[in-house]
């Protein structure tokens, strides 16, 4: 089968990524790589800025703000995961889903296969648990001088 190799198939082939459970071609480009990175960090920036603006009291009518946020957020999470099922969706709805994997923090968003040929399973293990506390850390600092 063309993209896979290893056992059960499991594992891309050079020259291929893991995207929503299927190995596709790595694309030619490199700007378009340089544009996804760029978007998912204006994603964080928009995210980051939407938890400091908001405020942490309830306003009269209607409850805390930061907890309609975190709603939206799982509920995009939820239906970022729906879009992995192996579903023949059309196909706008499953680039719709693929699109908002963005939201599950997942590290084959930046399509590490891609950019570099010795990224190995350990490396994108470390990443995927390191992200969090990357994306958090610059958040508490921010929290931490702003008092």
């Amino acid at each position: 089968v063309d993209g896979y190799e290893g056992p059960v198939c499991a594992v891309c082939q050079e020259g291929f990524f893991k995207w929503q459970a299927q190995c596709v071609p790595c694309p030619r480009s490199a700007a378009s790589r340089r544009l996804f990175i760029a978007l998912v960090c204006l994603a964080v920036l928009i995210v980051m800025s939407l938890c400091f603006s908001l405020p942490l009291t309830p306003t009269p009518g209607t409850g805390y703000p930061t907890v309609k946020l975190k709603i939206m957020i799982a509920l995009l999470q939820i239906c970022a995961t729906i879009g992995q099922y192996d579903v023949p969706w059309p196909n706008v709805v499953s680039q719709s889903f693929g699109a908002l994997i963005v939201v599950n923090l997942d590290v084959e968003v930046a399509r590490p296969e891609c950019m570099d040929t010795q990224s190995t399973f350990l490396n994108l293990y470390s990443t995927t648990m390191l992200l969090p506390v990357l994306l958090v850390a610059p958040m508490l600092l921010l929290a931490a001088f702003s008092q």
